[in-house]
């Protein structure tokens, strides 16, 4: 027979069926928590078999092999494993200017190399073997104009075209006496990013001109087309630019001026990624600005803040290259990840021996540990609140070693211990009491829910 008070605790919920089945023990719980709390970057290093650590370009091929250009090799990544060939990679960068090995595929999947002595060479699949361009000094970028028509930057020498005729290569220099970092199409002219700012050549004309004085001066790291026309430009020293139309031009918001840029992307969901030198990589997307970097004691975070390039492949993955910490991938595919730990609650609460987790209605995150109590934090990581033991908390939990955590259809926390049986959360009092019971067993390893009328126990077998 139960007492009246026993009855009423078990009427709210009706416990039908207690099953002695096995030990469950909870190491870890996904909570769908919304993207912007931290996105998770997946590192790929020398340790994963990519020969060297400093990736100056990435590519993507037709086949879905990622092609990653280093200091000490040209690698070809299935996924899981690398194939090196013999190919090399500048990686020079300085305050003001950057002297990067490219590689780039043209519409034929044809895979073009930049390589550290300066020379542009194409893989020529008959012959099993790149061919060199020799007639092109000190190239730093390559675009496809039309099939086997190509534009070729050169940090020295400017612009040249070139063509291929049976595999012979003819090549004309257009522009002398300027550095180029990079080239893009705009309608029937080009824009280049140079060491005296941003340049337009009219490929109809053959005229150049400069777009913006106050650019002049500075060395442009890549060039954007953004939507309605606008213009993205980065700098090497001097932060981020932008331009409506091409006409006036400024710095844009948010952004520290000083950012040493490298490369820009647009992704294709219309955010902004912005690969700087020693600050990491900024987003942008619907004005709102995200600053990821590498933050040791995270393991998921970017795992190297000197980033040279910024890809994304045809499934919507992000790629990094960085100047000594190899590759960060984003997958766009991935979960996210939202993590609480002793840092992010009171000093007097503790989260790093977690058993149990669970999420009510309203989103907050209830964890239970073994040994340390139970804690409740809302997803922005505000408002934590303890259940202890410790007479002096105004939260108290009967017993502090908690195995299994359950909300159920009506938002009630059931919470299973070790050695103290199950206990239930009152949302109303804020209060935790026994719920006395025919459970044989003390400890409750998991609580299941089902059809919102029965509770399932995993006890320990007595």
């Amino acid at each position: 027979m139960h007492s009246s008070q026993e009855r009423n605790s078990i009427n709210d919920f009706s416990l039908r069926q207690c099953k002695i089945e096995y030990y469950l023990l909870i190491l870890c719980c996904i909570c769908s928590i919304a993207r912007s709390q931290e996105i998770s970057f997946q590192p790929i290093t020398t340790n994963d078999g990519l020969s060297q650590n400093s990736v100056t370009s990435i590519v993507q091929d037709s086949l879905g092999f990622i092609w990653i250009a280093t200091q000490d090799g040209l690698n070809k990544y299935d996924g899981t494993n690398f194939t090196k060939y013999d190919a090399y990679f500048n990686d020079i960068t300085q305050a003001d200017f950057s002297r990067i090995g490219k590689i780039y595929l043209d519409s034929s999947n044809r895979l073009w190399c930049i390589t550290s002595d300066g020379i542009v060479s194409y893989y020529y699949d008959t012959i099993d073997s790149f061919v060199s361009v020799d007639t092109i000094l000190n190239a730093s970028v390559i675009l496809e104009r039309d099939r086997n028509e190509f534009w070729i930057g050169s940090f020295t020498e400017g612009l040249y075209s070139l063509s291929l005729n049976e595999n012979k290569a003819a090549t004309t220099n257009l522009i002398s006496a300027i550095s180029i970092y990079n080239i893009i199409e705009s309608q029937s002219n080009l824009l280049l990013a140079t060491n005296q700012g941003v340049l337009k050549y009219n490929t109809i004309t053959k005229e150049f001109k400069s777009l913006y004085d106050t650019l002049d001066d500075f060395h442009i790291s890549d060039i954007i087309i953004a939507k309605e026309g606008n213009l993205l430009i980065s700098t090497f020293s001097n932060g981020l630019y932008e331009s409506n139309n091409f006409g006036q031009v400024n710095n844009t918001k948010g952004l520290p001026k000083d950012l040493r840029i490298q490369d820009l992307l647009l992704s294709s969901n219309n955010e902004l990624w912005i690969a700087t030198y020693n600050d990491g990589v900024y987003t942008i997307k619907n004005n709102e600005i995200s600053h990821l970097f590498n933050n040791p004691p995270h393991d998921n975070s970017v795992n190297y803040n000197d980033i040279i390039c910024v890809v994304e492949d045809r499934q919507k993955n992000i790629w990094l290259g960085t100047d000594g910490g190899g590759l960060s991938l984003y997958k766009s595919n991935q979960k996210p990840i939202y993590r609480i730990s002793n840092q992010d609650i009171p000093v007097e609460m503790a989260v790093d021996v977690t058993r149990s987790i669970s999420t009510d209605k309203k989103g907050n995150i209830w964890i239970g540990t073994s040994g340390k109590g139970l804690t409740s934090i809302n997803p922005n990581k505000q408002n934590p609140k303890h259940y202890s033991k410790i007479q002096s908390y105004p939260y108290k939990i009967p017993n502090e070693r908690i195995m299994s955590l359950l909300h159920d259809d009506k938002d009630r926390l059931w919470i299973g211990t070790q050695e103290g049986g199950l206990l239930r959360y009152n949302k109303k009092t804020k209060l935790i009491s026994p719920i006395s019971s025919s459970i044989p067993a003390k400890t409750i390893w998991n609580i299941i829910s089902k059809n919102g009328e029965e509770l399932w126990i995993c006890t320990r077998q007595q």
